[in-house]
């Protein structure tokens, strides 16, 4: 077997070791896809939390993203040196195209919507993540520095105060209900032939869906409530997009 052409920055979880940062796990899904479809060999070098800063400057990757005091924010995933899951996603399509009708993560003429659709999905993921956040499956050898962390990017913030909980999290919860709904009803227009937004076959926009789901599913204490939403749509999307979320070491 050759050797992987592409080397996967992913976020490490706490023992066993397992994907759940969304971000990364949209770059995971596209690789996948890439190598089921198109024959795409990659590995994972797994970076604890708490020295995701200090790998990404390593790399030479400049930071995509700001904190809310605009100082600059480090994350993963990163392969080739491209450190955004959407240019990720852009770069496998172009460089490892499909042969003709075989799937592609992104149809013609839609690079341009697909991002529309991905800072609406993250958006709405974003605005609902103190459900989640203060339940990452963390390193227990390396927590402490995590949360210490995030509670320098958070302006001093405690790791408690980062997260809700008993029913605070009721009026959350039925937000984020209503949010993915909206998703549902005027995207998701074809499950009559599939529970993707083409139907039967998925695309990169299915895989943004996906990663956040992921997230939720490691870290959502109501994950399986979340599950049986719009007559179980987005418990049947995550699962459909099982196959596409190998973990390469």
């Amino acid at each position: 077997m050759s050797e992987p052409t592409i080397t996967l920055y992913d976020i490490a979880s706490g023992p066993p070791v397992r994907p759940f940062a969304p971000n990364p796990c949209k770059a995971r899904y596209a690789l996948n896809f890439k190598r089921q479809h198109n024959g795409v060999t990659y590995r994972t070098d797994w970076v604890d939390l708490s020295r995701v800063t200090e790998v990404r400057k390593s790399l030479g990757v400049d930071p995509v993203r700001k904190h809310q005091d605009n100082t600059d924010f480090y994350t993963l995933p990163v392969i080739i040196l491209i450190g955004d899951s959407f240019d990720i996603a852009v770069y496998l399509d172009s460089q490892y195209p499909s042969r003709p009708g075989e799937p592609v993560l992104f149809p013609p003429s839609t690079t341009a919507l697909h991002r529309v659709f991905n800072e609406r999905i993250d958006e709405i993921f974003t605005s609902h993540v103190v459900l989640a956040g203060t339940h990452m499956p963390l390193n227990p050898d390396t927590a402490e520095l995590s949360k210490a962390e995030f509670s320098r990017r958070a302006g001093g913030m405690s790791w408690e105060q980062m997260g809700v909980e008993g029913e605070a999290r009721v009026p959350i919860l039925k937000s984020f209900e209503q949010a993915l709904s909206k998703i549902n009803s005027l995207w998701y227009t074809r499950k009559n032939e599939g529970p993707f937004l083409e139907g039967a076959v998925p695309m990169y926009a299915d895989l943004i869906v996906g990663g956040w789901l992921h997230m939720m599913k490691e870290c959502l204490p109501e994950w399986e409530q979340l599950k049986r939403w719009d007559e179980g749509f987005w418990g049947q999307l995550h699962d459909a997009l099982n196959r596409y979320m190998d973990k390469t070491d």
